[in-house]
């Protein structure tokens, strides 16, 4: 059952405004506008969920999101988005993105633009230890973050915790580490 737990919310937002000043002050110290760093405004953030809700695009808030909503807010190259498979719900993505190239596993990202402002998107189609077969059962087990009112459905903790804990990588050992030592 989806789980909904309000307090958790506010990391987004938080998560959101950690990424600009982040990315403000990249470009001041390098001199340039492309820092890889999230620079999204609140409002662009919740119309481009808004839009994934409104054309029901099945999809679960993962990645860095995820880490925010759940306590663990770092800097974020951008959204990541884990999508049902199904032709259906390809396409209505694309057409919303107006994307040309076919959307398979991207764990490259692609830049996108949506209501004139760019950032990073990237579209899984399986996670590293969730298949497609999984993504119904994540979903169904999924809480939903609301963030100026807009219902975002994330990848839930004990989800979440098994993806990041993978071994390879070291950073997210030490981010569940701390996770758990705090609960």
């Amino acid at each position: 059952m989806t789980k909904f737990v309000k307090d958790k919310s506010a990391n987004i937002l938080n998560f959101l405004a950690m990424n600009r000043v982040v990315a403000q002050f990249s470009r001041v110290k390098k001199g340039n506008d492309r820092s890889g760093v999230l620079n999204i405004s609140n409002d662009v953030f919740a119309d481009f969920f808004e839009e994934l809700n409104e054309r029901e695009i099945h999809y679960l808030a993962v990645g860095d999101i995820a880490g925010a909503y759940h306590g663990y807010p770092r800097t974020s190259g951008g959204l990541e988005l884990w999508l049902s498979h199904d032709d259906e719900n390809i396409q209505k993505i694309q057409h919303l993105l107006e994307l040309g190239a076919p959307i398979n596993a991207d764990s490259e990202g692609r830049v996108v633009k949506f209501r004139g402002e760019t950032f990073k998107l990237t579209i899984y189609l399986q996670m590293l230890h969730y298949t497609q077969q999984d993504f119904c059962r994540c979903h169904s087990e999924s809480e939903l973050a609301v963030v100026l009112n807009t219902t975002i459905p994330v990848l839930g903790k004990k989800d979440y915790t098994r993806e990041m804990g993978i071994p390879s990588k070291t950073g997210n050992r030490k981010m569940i580490k701390n996770q758990e030592s705090q609960n």
